[in-house]
């Protein structure tokens, strides 16, 4: 009986906290650097992607059991290199998590074959 009653609180708790999570609308800056960020993926745009990453910011990409680093320099610099190429995906997202301080958003890229995931985390600037 006890058990019961404390998975119904818990249940009602977890709702309780989701429900004010999501009622937060997400703010027009932020869909436009999740966009931004897409098209900088998208259409090789080193300008937007260098407008949206933090100077510190960096990426880590799964390849097989290792982990890669780049840093937001390299990335800028080898997008710029290949500029022009468009990939040939859709690309949709969902913002996971949002507080005051911090975004943290899923953006799926869908090719014919696979989906790469990226998940990013901002800062959110007033």
């Amino acid at each position: 009986m006890r058990s019961k009653i404390f998975k119904v609180l818990i249940i009602g708790l977890l709702l309780a906290f989701t429900g004010k999570t999501y009622a937060v609308p997400v703010r027009p800056i932020i869909t436009k650097t999740i966009r931004d960020f897409i098209d900088s993926h998208m259409n090789s745009n080193y300008k937007k992607l260098d407008a949206v990453m933090g100077e510190d910011a960096t990426f880590k990409i799964p390849r097989g059991e290792v982990c890669v680093n780049q840093s937001k320099a390299k990335l800028v610099k080898q997008m710029q290199q290949i500029a022009n190429v468009t990939q040939n995906c859709d690309a949709k997202y969902e913002v996971l998590a949002k507080s005051d301080a911090l975004v943290i958003a899923r953006v799926d890229f869908n090719y014919e074959n696979t989906i790469q995931h990226n998940f990013n985390i901002g800062k959110e600037h007033r």
